[in-house]
């Protein structure tokens, strides 16, 4: 798809965007990693505008296609646009090509034929796992200058970080295990070799490197106008057949850990078991034939959210990670009469940005998101309510979900509401994130 605009504009930048712009002006790499809601899009194209440019690639996740395409006409109306795989562009005229990362590791060899004048890496943590297809197809994309966009750039472990660090300075960071083992402290199992990370060590060396590269600023330093954000905890107790179900598949968990005690079980099996653990907490579940997890009624958690909804006549936005519990609260809305619009990794590309105009424009009352594919890249400041039905392990990627009403534009102070349901693993997810937030703070300093 190609569209070209042949209006002039001008843009009035915050003060911190313009010393962003100045900054990254002499840089042929730089970490741009603002807070998110501070305008980190418009920035990045200010800087690309005053700079000599005919061929740009936007990489960033599906979601936020259209927010690019619409600022790139907006602020640099003189290009031509292309959504996806394009490389027939004529050189002479700027030339913007927006994509996703799904599309860059499938079609990495079509990249790889044009050396690019700027490469935007937007929501850049995308880039945290070096061994990720996605990850090494985009560093085998050549560049004049790179842009890496993130308000959250460790989400996890401080090793994590590496992986982008290498994609913007390549030869300055070659070795992953030499990152590994100066900035992250760990426990190595004595027979069997594994690492376990602990935390971050050296952290005021590694600030004092990102510092010649990157530029880090948080909201309440720079937009003291922003209202607050502040946090409920709504815990709920689980529906009797809820509780069994739970408590069934407690039991084969620790049953299964059991019988492996004695030996290393890898971390994905972990995971999945706690994932499972987690969507039982959120709705009555049940396995299909293929042995998957299906929620179904009842939910206490949706008992919960629907007492929110009808209890204001405000909009509100609801992040699950589960498309199963947006399902069901699909349903619950639908039922009491009160208007909705959705947005999941289901959701058709060409819906996506017609689906947040929508809430924004107060034509529906209820944004329902799984928190990948809404959490990241998209405003929804017509709502000042965000509702978590369950939380992602990553603090970084809740943050992401949070801040997509916290953000320039906001006029009332925002809450978060937090369901957990009581005696389950949603309290041990709440106690990880505390921890990996302190580890968070520890790297980029600040308030992370």
């Amino acid at each position: 798809m190609q569209t070209k605009s042949s209006q002039s504009t001008d843009v009035t930048l915050y003060h911190y965007q313009g010393e962003a712009v100045q900054e990254m002006s002499d840089k042929d790499s730089f970490l741009l990693a603002d807070d998110m809601g501070l305008g980190k899009t418009v920035t990045v194209l200010v800087e690309i505008r005053q700079n000599p440019h005919e061929r740009v690639l936007i990489v960033c996740p599906k979601t936020v296609i259209p927010v690019w395409e619409a600022h790139i006409k907006w602020l640099v109306p003189e290009a031509v646009v292309h959504n996806g795989v394009y490389l027939g562009m004529q050189f002479g005229s700027p030339c913007f090509v927006v994509t996703n990362y799904e599309q860059v590791r499938i079609n990495e060899d079509l990249y790889r034929q044009v050396h690019w004048d700027y490469l935007v890496a937007d929501e850049a943590h995308y880039l945290k796992n070096r061994k990720a297809r996605r990850t090494r197809a985009l560093k085998h994309i050549r560049a004049t200058r790179k842009r890496a966009l993130t308000g959250t750039p460790v989400i996890n472990r401080p090793d994590e970080l590496w992986s982008l660090l290498n994609w913007l300075h390549p030869l300055r960071y070659r070795s992953y295990w030499k990152f590994f083992e100066f900035y992250c402290d760990y426990w190595q199992h004595p027979t069997m070799g594994y690492k376990k990370v602990l935390g971050p060590k050296n952290t005021g060396h590694l600030r004092a490197e990102l510092s010649q590269f990157t530029l880090r600023r948080l909201k309440q330093e720079v937009l003291t106008e922003l209202p607050e954000k502040y946090y409920t905890r709504i815990l709920v107790d689980l529906h009797p057949p809820q509780r069994r179900a739970y408590e069934g598949m407690k039991k084969d968990f620790l049953a299964w850990i059991g019988q492996h005690e004695n030996e290393p079980v890898p971390a994905p099996v972990v995971v999945a078991q706690l994932t499972r653990l987690r969507q039982f907490a959120a709705a009555y579940a049940q396995y299909d034939e293929d042995g998957r997890v299906r929620l179904t009624e009842p939910s206490a958690k949706l008992d919960a959210l629907m007492e929110i909804v009808e209890g204001t006549d405000q909009q509100i936005v609801v992040f699950s990670q589960f498309k199963d519990a947006i399902r069901l609260a699909q349903a619950r809305l639908k039922d009491a009469g009160i208007s909705y619009t959705t947005l999941t990794g289901d959701t058709p590309q060409g819906q996506r940005g017609e689906r947040v105009e929508s809430f924004q424009a107060g034509q529906r009352r209820v944004f329902l998101g799984t928190t990948g594919a809404g959490g990241v890249g998209i405003t929804l400041h017509a709502a000042s309510i965000v509702v978590f039905i369950d939380r992602s392990w990553s603090p970084a990627d809740n943050a992401q979900a949070e801040d997509r009403l916290h953000r320039i534009g906001q006029k009332s102070a925002v809450q978060v509401i937090l369901l957990e349901a009581r005696d389950t693993v949603d309290q041990a997810v709440e106690a990880k994130l505390r921890m990996k937030w302190s580890w968070i703070k520890q790297i980029l300093g600040k308030d992370g």
